[in-house]
């Protein structure tokens, strides 16, 4: 049985809470920030600097706040002493998840994937199953052949700072009508661009910060490939845990059919950009899903695909 408190008594407190009853989860008590001494369904309700009174294994965030509830946590000296750390937390949404397992979930938040991918999808992953960033690819993109590289010896640049990869005539903080984009480099080599929303020193800043987290015993690659070429080499490579998506089936073991693509009315939807549809992928949209626990945890990517198409 694991032991937790869970953070909100509200709304989706109230939504989760015959899900919750699924699972052998003992609830110790509730979180509120509201200075009121009550009891819900039998649970006392405490204020968060209470936290350390209880015993408990992980804390359910069970409203919209996970981001300034875990920067709370960050910044509490007492919950820190006391060993409330963000790895205790978990968003409520998890439980939401199609084929969700409890047990598999807490396997894979002690495991600390670290996700490398060249476009969004891995954020959208950690987000969506509230896992810290152990990857520096968050908020920033890469391209073909050049992301190839980077993952062929990914060990050697993930060890190189990234330094500003200078151009002429791109304009600060634009939204990229110049033509323009701003772009990190390291060992001279490999190109990411980051993201526009961001400053070009704080993505720098934030890629140097987050290498140094990566875990190398848990290393998973995704791809959003666009050639033949890209599958082949993506396919080949000396990774255990990858997966690519591609709109063309060429019958590899690591490279996932988006046959979704062909259907109009879905490019539109994405504004006719490949990318933007795997990067929806994480939310389990009516494309391919993907049983991402099962994946994450190290399942062979064709038996993890929960849609399949039939002849």
């Amino acid at each position: 049985m694991i032991n937790v408190l869970i953070w909100g008594c509200g709304v989706i407190y109230n939504k989760i809470y015959s899900v919750l009853n699924l699972y052998d989860i003992n609830i110790r008590a509730l979180i509120s920030k509201k200075r009121e001494n009550f009891i819900l369904d039998n649970y006392r309700v405490i204020l968060p600097e209470e936290i350390p009174e209880f015993y408990y294994d992980y804390i359910i965030v069970a409203n919209d706040f996970f981001n300034e509830i875990r920067q709370y946590v960050e910044t509490s000296k007492a919950l820190s002493e006391a060993g409330c750390t963000v790895d205790k937390l978990i968003p409520y949404h998890v439980f939401l998840n199609p084929k969700f397992n409890l047990e598999k979930y807490l396997q894979l938040k002690e495991s600390k994937p670290s996700i490398l991918s060249n476009f969004c999808i891995g954020g959208h992953l950690y987000r969506q199953w509230g896992l810290p960033f152990f990857s520096p690819t968050i908020n920033m993109y890469s391209l073909g052949e050049n992301y190839i590289d980077f993952l062929q010896n990914y060990s050697h640049y993930l060890q190189m700072t990234m330094e500003r990869y200078e151009e002429e005539n791109y304009i600060e903080r634009t939204i990229g009508v110049e033509g323009y984009t701003p772009k990190g480099i390291i060992d001279n080599k490999i190109v990411w661009y980051l993201n526009h929303d961001i400053f070009p020193e704080s993505a720098i800043e934030k890629w140097n910060e987050r290498r140094c987290r990566v875990n190398y015993k848990n290393i998973i690659a995704i791809m959003t490939i666009y050639t033949d070429e890209e599958a082949y080499a993506f396919d080949s490579l000396n990774i255990e845990k990858k997966i690519g998506f591609y709109r063309k089936d060429l019958n590899l073991k690591s490279v996932v059919y988006l046959k979704d693509w062909e259907d109009l009315r879905m490019r539109h939807k994405y504004g006719y950009s490949f990318s933007l549809m795997v990067n929806a992928l994480p939310y389990q949209t009516e494309m391919c899903n993907v049983d991402w626990l099962s994946f994450l945890l190290g399942g062979e990517v064709n038996e993890c695909l929960r849609k399949r198409y039939i002849d």
